[in-house]
């Protein structure tokens, strides 16, 4: 367990670091600061140091109170931003120092945020071999990070704070007023800082102390507020255990370590895009935030930490609106190329934090992390290598549609409730944030308990609030509806309540919920688009009597009709125009969840429900059942690939309509067996599935589109119906499914309420493909199904399955025994139909372009076998090349290559798949060229790859293993370099070194 300080240590003044260094508290500018510098630091000059900018805010206070202690001050101004933390301005400054005779006896003081700190830190350890400084930090993060530990430092040019120093400083003054100092001046820009200082205190908390944590996930609207209670609390905790672990620990040779939880990640990023000025870029502090969520889904992705806590920690960021994802213009080989690069690695392998809870580390230091599952984490896309069946157990996270039930429930009802099993998803999180708006006690609603594992909900009993902002629920269409029904029972002169998304939200149709309640009187706006939000809901509290709506498009609407009715004015009946509305068991779920909270729906005819006004009760302990549409993912998995796999927690007893998918999987040729507590599916053999006809899915929407990459490897035509409404979710499903599986081979059509898929019997005759997941969640996991099964299918927007799944890609890995591999490059970098093939990755080019070195690699990468023609042929001939061609000369070589060749493609995408590098003149045949223009149709693909001529006239020259070449290389590359083109469906450019890793000559390549 980690050493947790003593009990509230930071409630003193002194706080002791090391070395003799300490940090006080209780010093103002304006009071007795200057006077305690002199007399805790005696020396016979001191120099200032300061930015522009601070010293515009604090110089001439500072130096006006200095001089009434009577000691000489000089002052030295810098630039502002990270780019002042150079050899250059360390130069300047001690060329300052000598020129003003400062000596041994000499003070320097570092006025500012964490650039000024670590550089006046390294000027003052090796001025005169070591002088003593002061640290005076004017930024929370400068307070709570950079100015605690004597870490000191400057940038160079192959990465941050790469040359510097231990030194501690001799004293440390803190004082919160330093930060209104900004607030006023700068206010953007301190805003920003401010925020990035809480990034490092909620970094603390997670490595160290889970109360300090939830302090700052509970009590956001006081710490962003500035409220000086809170902040000085979680300052001076932050900071306390801070100087206890640099204590234990000053040279950072274990423990310190824990320090940089976040940082391998983010000090990558910031090095590719941190601020070099505070006009664009990215801070340190919001660098380190996008680190430590990259870092907590590395921590769960090797089965350490919990997906809750997870959830925990993205909600926390997300609260003080510091960033979480990598910037989108990055790419994954320069990130992975700064990482391996920074100091805190060694052996090749990458040193990382990793967390098992929230509040302790897995070690008490830096964990080392195979290079590769890191570069997996922080890649946008994936691909499942196929490697036969697959088998295991797997319980998958809480129901989506049960928590975005359970929680306004809870937070409308009356009481505490304690909700198990919750599932804390991007939708689950979005939901939360938008409920502790409305509530009352903002955050302070929720607290977590038993280790994460269960939330105390706090109910305000119907008393919600018009919030301070806008509900902005991403693109959660669940919350979105029910949170718009929810905000018209609040009831507030003159107040409004604006419900709102991302771009796609505002896309979704929510017409028929406001109709139905602009016709019971309710003032409701259109802020953009007729019919889509954003809306505002006047808050004039919701009428009773009869409300009339049509329920065709989304059962949402009714549920959130539902669920807000109780606390109308008076008793409320909900009237449908139609005689049944669309999927009528998620209705059902909402009803029977209503009774659990202590309000009975009656229902006297099948289109119209009964409400009485009575306010929710909650019940002590709700548990939410797992999700019976996640499920439907592992299961298929199993139905694919001939497996055996186990859901835990999802069977008969469900009261979700998905939980009959298994019999689904029955009718296409698999074992189920199912009980009250669980489900186990056994597929038949690999590409023997049987169609299952014509099917109607109306009762179970979300897994249409698992049951469709199923249908486009069984054998016969499947149609699927009853599923129209899936037009209008994350995406237009229907349409995205027949495009993306067309990508494939699959021939697929759309019908008027769903599709129609001819099974391919299996993937021959299929090929891999790059998949546009259009940030829709179940796109991206059902075509994680299918790659399981279907070699070189690349998965894009690979973390959209966090809204409902966090763990889908974890689960495939460590439950099911699935392979996954990082892609190989960004989807952008590649051509709209550039997807790894399907059959064979054959590679040519000019001899020594790399071909083979580059073709183990990329054969590593996606798990196939490597194969040298070259060494095919040696082994053929039973001879060394040059002594084959010595001996019977370049046309019998080049026969034998051809044959050779011919072995090797006439094999489609159902045998063997490998990478293949061929030898470099195989062009110069007419038929070999004919062959692999041809050998798309096996879905095999060519790729030239080349190298500066210069460079490989040199090699050639140089390496004797090789056979002569009859005449120079660069004649040789004159001759065949429009043959190669001819060839190759890309190129691929083997840069030099210094160059860029990958720089595409063609305009497939460059698209």
């Amino acid at each position: 367990a980690n050493q947790q300080p003593g009990s509230k240590p930071w409630m003193n003044d002194d706080i002791p670091v090391t070395d003799g260094s300490v940090i006080l508290f209780g010093h103002k500018l304006d009071g007795t600061l200057c006077q305690e510098l002199v007399k805790r630091v005696p020396a016979f000059i001191y120099c200032l140091i300061a930015d522009q900018n601070v010293y515009g805010i604090f110089g001439e206070k500072f130096v006006s109170k200095f001089k009434e202690t009577g000691k000489t001050l000089h002052v030295k101004i810098v630039p502002p931003g990270e780019t002042t933390k150079s050899r250059k301005i360390k130069e300047e400054i001690e060329d300052f120092m000598l020129e003003n005779k400062m000596n041994r006896d000499t003070c320097c003081i570092a006025l500012g945020g964490g650039v000024v700190g670590d550089l006046t830190g390294y000027v003052a350890s090796t001025f005169m071999r070591g002088v003593p400084f002061v640290q005076i930090p004017t930024t929370l993060l400068s307070m709570v990070d950079a100015s605690v530990g004597g870490k000191t430092a400057i940038n160079v040019p192959m990465g941050k704070n790469l040359i510097g120093a231990f030194h501690q400083p001799t004293v440390v003054f803190m004082d919160m007023g330093f930060l209104d100092g900004f607030s006023q001046r700068e206010p953007v820009r301190a805003e920003r800082e401010f925020r990035a200082g809480i990034a490092e205190i909620i970094k603390t908390g997670a490595i160290w102390d889970a109360e300090l944590f939830e302090v700052c996930e509970r009590r956001v609207e006081q710490i962003q507020a500035r409220e000086h209670e809170v902040l000085n609390e979680i300052v001076r905790r932050s900071v306390v255990i801070k100087a206890d672990v640099v204590r234990q620990d000053p040279r950072e040779s274990g423990l310190r370590g824990i320090l940089n939880w976040g940082h391998t990640i983010g000090h990558a990023v910031e090095g590719l895009c941190g601020m070099a000025d505070y006009n664009e870029g990215l801070l340190h502090g919001e660098c380190v935030a996008i680190g430590m969520v990259l870092e907590s889904n590395l921590a769960r992705a090797l089965g350490l930490l919990s997906a809750t806590d997870v959830g925990r920690i993205v909600r926390c960021i997300e609260a003080y609106k510091l960033p979480t994802k990598i910037p989108a213009d990055l790419r994954i080989d320069p990130i992975m190329s700064k990482m391996m690069g920074d100091k805190k690695n060694t052996e090749g392998r990458l040193k990382c934090v990793l967390l098992d809870r929230i509040g302790h580390c897995y070690e008490p230091k830096a964990s080392l992390v195979d290079a590769e599952i890191v570069r997996m984490i922080c890649s946008p896309c994936i691909t499942p290598v196929p490697t036969g069946p697959l088998s295991g157990k797997v319980r998958v996270p809480g129901s989506k549609s049960v928590s975005n039930r359970v929680l306004p429930l809870a937070v409308m009802g009356k009481g505490d409730c304690l909700v198990r099993g919750l599932l804390l998803s991007d939708d689950t999180q979005r939901c939360m944030e938008a409920l502790a708006q409305l509530h009352p006690l903002g955050d302070e609603a929720y607290e977590w308990t038993e280790g994460g594992a269960a939330l105390k909900v706090k109910g305000c009993d119907g008393k919600l609030r018009v919030p301070a902002q806008e509900l902005y629920l991403g693109n959660s269409g669940t919350s979105a509806r029910f949170l718009s029904a929810i905000a018209t029972v609040v009831e507030q002169a003159g107040g409004s309540i604006v419900v709102t998304g991302n771009k796609r939200m505002k896309e979704r149709p929510i017409k028929d919920l406001v109709d139905a309640l602009r016709e019971h009187g309710l003032k409701v706006d259109y802020l953009e688009g007729e019919g889509c939000p954003p809306i505002r809901i006047h808050s004039n509290g919701l009428p009773g009597g009869t409300l009339s709506m049509s329920a065709q498009i989304s059962s949402q609407y009714v549920s959130g009709v539902l669920l807000a009715a109780p606390l109308a004015k008076t008793a409320l009946s909900l009237q449908l125009k139609e005689d049944k509305p669309i999927s009528e068991p998620y209705i059902e779920m909402t009803i029977g969840m209503m009774k659990s909270f202590g309000v009975e729906v009656s229902r006297p005819q099948g289109n119209r429900y009964d409400i009485p006004k009575k306010g929710y009760v909650n019940p002590a302990v709700f548990e939410v059942e797992a999700d019976a549409s996640a499920a439907t993912y592992p299961l298929a998995i199993a139905a694919i690939t001939g497996g055996t796999v186990t859901c835990e927690a999802v069977g008969s007893g469900s009261v979700q309509g998905d939980a009959k998918f298994a019999f689904l999987l029955e009718k296409m040729g698999c074992t189920v067996k199912q009980d009250e507590n669980g489900t186990t599916v056994t597929g038949p053999a690999a590409g023997t599935l049987k169609s299952p006809g014509e099917i109607n899915m109306e009762e179970m929407t979300d897994a249409f589109m698992t049951a469709a990459v199923l249908a486009a490897v069984a054998k016969g035509t499947t149609r699927i119906r009853g599923v129209a409404n899936q037009r209008v979710k994350e995406c237009n499903r229907i349409l995205v499914m027949v495009q993306e599986l067309g990508k494939c081979g699959v021939v697929a059509r759309e019908l008027e309420d769903g599709l129609e898929i001819e099974g391919a019997a299996g993937v021959a005759g299929l090929q891999g493909a790059v998949i546009a997941c259009h940030d829709d969640h179940r796109i991206a996991m059902s075509f994680g199904v299918l790659g399981c099964l279907l070699p070189g299918l690349v998965i894009t927007e690979k973390e959209c399955v966090e809204k409902t799944y966090p763990e889908y890609w974890d689960h495939l890995r460590l439950r099911l025994g699935a392979r996954l591999a990082p892609a190989l490059s960004h989807p952008s970098d590649s051509a709209g139909d550039a997807s790894v093939a399907a059959g064979h990755v054959v590679l040519i080019g000019m001899r020594g372009a790399g071909k083979t070195t580059l073709g183990r690699e990329l054969a590593r990468r996606l798990g196939r076998p490597f194969q040298d023609l070259d060494a095919v042929l040696e082994q053929r001939a039973g001879v060394p090349i040059p002594r084959f061609v010595a001996d019977k000369g370049w046309p019998a070589f080049r026969e034998l290559e051809k044959t050779i060749l011919e072995e090797v493609l006439k094999g489609g995408a159902g045998s063997e798949v490998k990478v293949v590098a061929c030898g470099g003149g195989v062009v110069e045949t007419p038929a070999c060229r004919e062959m692999l223009k041809a050998s798309a149709a096996n879905g095999h693909v060519v790729v030239h790859i080349e190298r500066d001529i210069e460079d490989i006239e040199y090699l050639l020259t140089s390496d004797p293993s090789r056979p002569p070449l009859p005449e120079p290389p660069s004649a040789v590359w004159a001759r065949r370099e429009a043959l190669y083109r001819e060839c190759s469906r890309l190129d691929f450019y083997a840069a030099p070194d210094g160059w860029p890793a990958c720089a595409p000559t063609s305009a497939a390549a460059a698209a």
